[in-house]
């Protein structure tokens, strides 16, 4: 088991993000707060080719997909780092079935290692039901 402790020193990455449940109910949580509660879990890897990236996950609420909106995000994919895990929500995660939603932390991951046709990306899952602690933190 690789500790995400030192893992977490990389992460930049302090946005606040808004998840609604199947009852409806919102709730928000800071990604920072969830690296730190995640800093045991182990990490596992993950084929590449699981993820469905076919959803608007970067403009539908924050921008439009203007070309200065589309090169950030190309800035970002070319940037990121494959050496840090990406953080998957379990409830989206489901043996031997393609992974479309439930990306926690690590889009932009993801998109690189399909770019540079890696076959698996590291990841850590999360049980964002059993971290009250992060939820609606404002």
């Amino acid at each position: 088991m690789i500790s995400t402790h030192s893992l977490f020193e990389g992460i930049v990455n302090t946005q606040t993000y808004t998840w609604s449940t199947d009852k409806g109910k919102e709730h928000s949580y800071n990604i920072s707060d969830i690296w730190k509660l995640t800093k045991n879990h182990k990490v596992i890897t993950i084929p590449v080719d699981r993820f469905v990236l076919d959803e608007d996950i970067w403009f539908t609420k924050y921008s439009t997909p203007s070309p200065s909106e589309v090169l950030k995000h190309t800035n970002r994919i070319l940037s990121a780092d494959l050496k840090y895990p990406i953080l998957l929500d379990t409830h989206f995660v489901k043996p031997g079935k393609k992974i479309k939603y439930g990306i926690i932390d690590g889009a932009h991951r993801i998109v690189l290692a399909m770019y540079k046709k890696k076959k698996n990306i590291k990841a850590i899952l999360v049980d964002l039901d059993d971290m009250p602690e992060i939820k609606n933190k404002k």
